[in-house]
């Protein structure tokens, strides 16, 4: 992508106005653009992987929730009735 934007930064008339130190300037702050866009994909493809893992907790806590309301209705209605 580096290479793409040299290229059509080069092939920019806007571009060919500025001065050299203008243009690295510019071309600097593209390349910082794309490497914090890459960055916040890799973030995004690791938070998928938790995702995943969040939703095997989900799979087996709600059981687990729905036995231990069970354990209490039993448990409040034996109290209540012995």
């Amino acid at each position: 992508m580096s290479r793409d934007t040299r290229r059509q930064q080069k092939a920019s008339p806007a571009a060919r106005a500025l001065s050299g130190r203008q243009r690295r300037k510019q071309l600097r702050q593209f390349e910082e653009q794309i490497d914090l866009h890459f960055d916040a994909v890799r973030k995004a493809a690791s938070l998928a992987v938790y995702e995943r893992l969040f939703a095997l907790w989900h799979l087996l806590h709600l059981p687990l929730f729905v036995m231990l309301v069970g354990a209490v209705v039993v448990h409040i209605l034996a109290v209540h009735l012995y």
